[in-house]
């Protein structure tokens, strides 16, 4: 940078006068004469200086104005050609730093910028940075582009736009959902304490928090103010989101003749938004069928199971949700009657799309001990679901299972679903009983071990687990496996 550029005439300009009046007033009029040359070089360099300045000032704001053209009218080239231009004179310019990364956003220099954009968020707090990248981490899991990497890295960025932009609470909230994510309950109530006070999304979501942690009459105090400030806005809205919105409340309140109420669509909604609170209700009524588990007694709660689940079925044929949901409720009550089980085939088989339909049929014909049959059906749901966790697993342990088992196919098709849902207790298990099968028994153990979280899987798996202990040589181990599993039957 060359001296002239960071020269600030005007207090140049005092200087000189201030000189010019003192040397006058202590010579004399020769001496004056004498000195004149020096005095006149002086302001001459003082008038050069200025003239410097106050051009480069306006070679500046021209640049800068260019600048706001090219920005405006989404001139990304010219824009990064006049950014390069400024910043070589102003090169802490925040601004300058925040249109630099901006502008190389998703580009060859992605990476240095998206550095680049992170620190000036974070060091300097710079808040248009921050709400930047904020934007783009939530485009980021569809475009494949770098973004926040790390809960940390997301927190961070996010707590610069909660400072720099108190008003927007949408930042608050953000903050709030990733507290959450990353298991700080504490933290997160303390954020949406005042949110709910005027979002009912954020009032449900406080109260979901409250009742995960042991805290019901809080839960339903908030779910309570979430229903007065839906009650307290246009009563013309009843958009779906609204309709969605009140019946979650509602159903956490166990409103279970107002959930379904809400949920019902009427001609005036689009098919997709009529399709989007058939899918609600679908799942409220496994919801309910599981609330009724706790309120009914055993027979009839089985009974009102069926019922709801088929509803279910013809409401939402093709939910995953509702998919899991009834392969559950099979897995459960294998023991069910025909009529029972007939009413939910027959559900299955009017609304459900065929390869859906050979999983439930599968499933059910496996839990009867027929796995011939269940493998056709299972083999065809997995002919067009290659990945689906649930059907791979059920096929396995068919394929495990039956008269003449398959072992190293079964155990080939369980690893697929394992790399779905890597921590499913279902399918260690299943992983695990495939391989005392193999006699593989020090790899059966730690998918045993697991499966042991799984309270319905725990006496099966205790007993296989006394199996690969004394196959192993550890008797005592062996033993007090034995044990649990007849204490728990």
């Amino acid at each position: 940078m060359s001296f002239l550029r960071w020269i600030n005439p005007l207090p140049l300009f005092a200087d000189l006068r201030m000189f010019v009046r003192e040397y006058v007033s202590t010579r004399r009029a020769a001496g004056l004469l004498q000195g004149l040359p020096f005095v006149i070089s002086m302001l001459l360099l003082g008038v050069l200086i200025g003239v410097s300045h106050f051009e480069l000032r306006d070679t500046t704001t021209a640049l800068q104005e260019r600048l706001q053209t090219a920005l405006a009218d989404e001139d990304t080239e010219a824009a990064k050609r006049l950014v390069r231009q400024l910043r070589r004179d102003q090169p802490n310019n925040e601004f300058l730093a925040f249109q630099a990364g901006r502008l190389e956003w998703g580009g060859p220099q992605h990476d240095a910028a998206y550095r680049q954009l992170f620190q000036l968020a974070v060091r300097a707090q710079y808040g248009p940075a921050a709400a930047f990248l904020i934007e783009k981490d939530a485009e980021a899991r569809e475009e494949e582009l770098q973004h926040l990497e790390t809960m940390q890295d997301r927190l961070a960025v996010v707590e610069v736009a909660v400072r720099r932009y108190p008003k927007d609470y949408r930042y608050a909230a953000l903050q709030a959902d990733l507290l959450l994510a990353d298991d700080r309950s504490e933290e997160a109530i303390a954020i949406l304490e005042p949110l709910a006070d005027i979002d009912p999304v954020r009032s449900l979501q406080l109260a979901l928090v409250l009742r995960k942690q042991g805290d019901p009459a809080a839960a339903r105090q908030y779910a309570h103010a979430g229903i007065a400030l839906l009650d307290k806005r246009d009563s013309d809205d009843v958009s779906v989101s609204n309709q969605l919105l009140r019946a979650a409340l509602n159903q956490l309140l166990e409103n279970w003749e107002e959930v379904f109420r809400t949920l019902q669509p009427t001609q005036d909604l689009s098919a997709e938004d009529q399709q989007q609170l058939r899918r609600a209700h679908a799942r409220a009524l496994v919801s309910y069928s599981r609330h009724q588990q706790d309120t009914l007694k055993p027979d009839e709660a089985v009974k009102q199971g069926f019922v709801h689940l088929s509803q279910a079925v013809r409401l939402a044929p093709n939910d995953p949700q509702i998919i899991g949901a009834v392969s559950s409720w099979l897995a459960e009550h294998a023991d069910a009657d025909e009529s029972q089980l007939a009413m939910l085939q027959d559900a299955v088989a009017q609304g459900m799309s065929p390869e859906f339909s050979h999983f439930i049929l599968g499933t059910t014909l496996v839990l009867r001990g027929e796995g011939q049959k269940a493998a056709v059906h299972l083999e065809l749901a997995q002919e067009q679901f290659p990945t689906s966790p649930a059907i791979l697993n059920n096929l396995a342990f068919t394929l495990a299972t039956q008269e003449e088992p398959d072992l190293p196919r079964a155990l080939q098709i369980v690893e697929v679903a394992l790399e779905q849902s890597p921590d499913h207790a279902f399918i260690r298990d299943t992983r695990g009983q495939i391989l005392i099968k193999m006699e593989d028994y020090k790899r059966a153990i730690p998918d045993l071990e697991f499966a042991l979280r799984e309270p319905r899987l725990q006496v099966e798996a205790h007993r296989s687990l006394a199996v690969a202990y004394e196959a192993l040589g550890q008797q005592a181990i062996a033993d007090r496996h034995r044990k649990l599993a007849k204490e728990k039957e």
